[in-house]
């Protein structure tokens, strides 16, 4: 061991996935404990782009940086749908001999499921036994079939039984015969060893032989004998918590509460129970990756028991683990669209559309095209009941003689319909058919009394456009240019709300105050009382702000948002019926600008109006009619 004592404390050990064009990092083990994390992360990323660069090929050990790399892959099981592993060791030694690298190849060769802590105990371990190192060169596939037809559990050491099952389990064409030989060994094998642990008998490391039942098991899912799989995922459980395999033990239960959530949908209990065991310690050594999955299959386990609400913040935990990097992006995407289902049991439609397009966006990226084009058709199912919704409410407001406001929900109705037709699947679209008449024809009914005769023309022409959908008459290759079109078409005729701008001295003094419109600067019509309401509203909010009571900058005024920012000489407002990042930007831009040029007059200002011409220029320059609509589009 002295001769990789140095080799071992200067390393790092790293478990990852494997895609064509990607790594992503599940597992890490400092050894040397030398590294802070912006360093260590730096590392990272560059041993992945060598990795990515195809500079280093699996098996291999090169010079990398100022010390040695050692890598290795292994393909994942055929059908499986998932990455290949890879295994890395960094240290900065130069000089490796061939028994390092062979080590890290025997670990990776078993095929289980290991921490890099795990791993890296499994390395000092072969270095310090070295005869447990078995060259599967010298074995043929045939030979170890032979010795696997003479096993006798009692003459054989398990993890000789372990090291042949990972050596045939190689060979993709493994026959159903052979797998259920293998499998009646493994099950017999289990079954004696737990005899031996009830009579606290010792026993021996047998790494080797869980992680080759553990491929049994896998082999067994990906032929969908699911109830073989599961059963011996349930024995490998105990086997692995005994032998402080903890990754392995949590791989396990994911995989059993896996198969029970996608083959037997009537059993949910199991689900509960498998995953029950798994406490906040034990996810604290876990892989991102079966975090963003433990919680998904809470979420999934509420979501059926219409526990919607925990199934909420379930499914948001899965979300939140992966922001930075997704590491599941089939679990996450389904953790976006089971969030869509509850938004849409909670007819909060709009939200659950974004929530479907992301999941639809996230499966289309990660090559998942069949999951995507559902995600998205839910998205557009969504969409369209959004627009059912916003015709009635714009026929409510008609009737109670807010036309302003009538037209405005209209247009959004039948932009969220073109919305909707732009991403159902075609041998759906049958379902919006009766609704898109009725909601066509209320928009003509609102938009006629309101004697626009422009408006109608619109519609008549979206109205064509859709039964051209409808008929499957359209050209695909203008389809997408059609769409924009009309959008556009729509967004020219909302009639958009202007933002009315304040400034104000932290006094109180009203030093601007009008509406950006088509024409630019317009004199506000809001006054009086309504303004006095407002002004004292403001410095309210502000004087609590001052006091460190609450961190509230925008106030609902009801039929308008009131947004505010401050600094030492000006408070600058938005009155706005609906508060977006965007304005509060423009109004951060605009205290920037104050502050830059106008500082010096503010700080003993009498009341001189012309001084700020200026100021409104350059407010109307921030926020143009233009812009004004792109904020609202976007």
């Amino acid at each position: 061991m002295t001769d990789y004592a140095n080799l071992l404390e200067t390393s790092l050990i790293l478990i990852g996935d494997r895609y064509n064009n990607k790594v992503n990092w599940l597992q890490l083990y400092d050894a040397s404990d030398s590294y802070d994390e912006m360093n260590r992360r730096q590392l990272l990323l560059a041993i992945k782009k060598h990795i990515i660069g195809e500079k280093i090929t699996s098996g291999s050990a090169r010079k990398f940086q100022d010390g040695k790399l050692i890598y290795y892959e292994t393909s994942s099981l055929q059908h499986m749908d998932q990455p290949n592993v890879v295994y890395c060791l960094y240290t900065k030694e130069l000089q490796i001999k061939k028994e390092v690298k062979d080590v890290i190849e025997a670990v990776a060769r078993r095929g289980g499921v290991y921490s890099a802590s795990r791993y890296y105990s499994e390395i000092v371990d072969l270095l310090l036994h070295p005869e447990k190192i078995r060259e599967s060169g010298n074995l043929s596939i045939s030979e170890a079939l032979q010795r696997i037809d003479n096993y006798d559990p009692k003459d054989m050491d398990l993890n000789e039984l372990g090291f042949l099952i990972a050596l045939i389990e190689q060979n993709t064409e493994l026959d159903q015969f052979t797998l259920e030989k293998i499998y009646y060994h493994v099950f017999e094998s289990i079954d004696i060893l737990e005899g031996i642990i009830a009579n606290k008998e010792s026993v021996e490391d047998i790494d080797e032989f869980i992680d080759a039942a553990y491929l049994v098991a896998q082999r067994y899912e990906v032929t969908q004998h699911f109830h073989l799989a599961l059963e011996l995922y349930k024995k490998i459980i105990p086997l692995s918590n005994i032998f402080h395999r903890l990754n392995l033990e949590i791989a396990c239960r994911l995989n059993i509460a896996t198969i029970y959530k996608n083959f037997f949908h009537e059993f949910v209990s199991p689900i509960s129970e498998i995953l029950e065991p798994i406490n906040s310690e034990m996810l604290k050594q876990i892989s991102d990756k079966d975090k963003e999955k433990y919680y998904f299959l809470l979420g999934y386990v509420d979501f059926i028991y219409v526990d919607y609400e925990n199934a909420k913040k379930n499914f948001q935990k899965s979300i939140d683990i992966a922001k930075s990097e997704i590491k599941s992006p089939e679990i996450i995407s389904m953790a976006y669209n089971y969030q869509g289902r509850i938004y849409e049991h909670e007819h909060k439609y709009l939200i659950a559309s974004k929530f479907y397009h992301t999941a639809g966006t996230i499966s289309f990226v990660s090559g998942y095209i069949q999951s995507s084009e559902k995600y998205l058709n839910n998205a557009s199912k969504t969409l369209f009941k959004t627009s059912y919704s916003l015709i009635h409410s714009a026929l409510w407001l008609r009737m109670n003689n807010d036309d302003k406001n009538a037209v405005f929900q209209t247009w959004e109705a039948v932009k969220f319909l073109l919305r909707a037709y732009q991403e159902i699947l075609v041998n759906e679209i049958y379902l919006f058919e009766e609704r898109t008449k009725e909601i066509i024809e209320l928009a003509k009914v609102i938009l006629e009394i309101n004697e626009k005769e422009k408006y109608v023309t619109v519609i008549n022409k979206i109205e064509e456009f859709i039964e051209e959908i409808q008929n499957q008459s359209i050209n695909p290759e203008t389809i997408e240019n059609d769409f924009e079109q009309l959008h556009t078409i729509i967004n020219e005729n909302i009639p958009l709300e202007p933002p009315t701008l304040l400034v104000l001295t932290t006094d109180g003094r009203l030093i601007l105050q009008g509406v950006i419109g088509k024409d630019g600067w317009e004199e506000s019509e809001l006054e009086g009382s309504l303004l006095s309401g407002v002004i004292s509203a403001i410095l309210t909010i502000i004087a609590e702000v001052s006091s460190g009571n609450t961190a509230l900058r925008t106030v609902d005024a009801g039929d308008f948002q009131i947004m505010i920012e401050e600094s030492e000489h000006v408070i600058t407002v938005f009155l706005v019926d609906r508060e977006l990042p965007e304005f509060r930007n423009i109004l951060r831009e605009l205290i920037d600008i104050i502050n830059s040029e106008f500082s010096e007059k503010l700080a003993d200002w009498m009341g001189n109006m012309d001084i700020f011409e200026k100021l409104i220029e350059k407010a109307v320059e921030l926020i143009s009619y233009e812009k004004l609509i792109s904020i609202y589009n976007n």
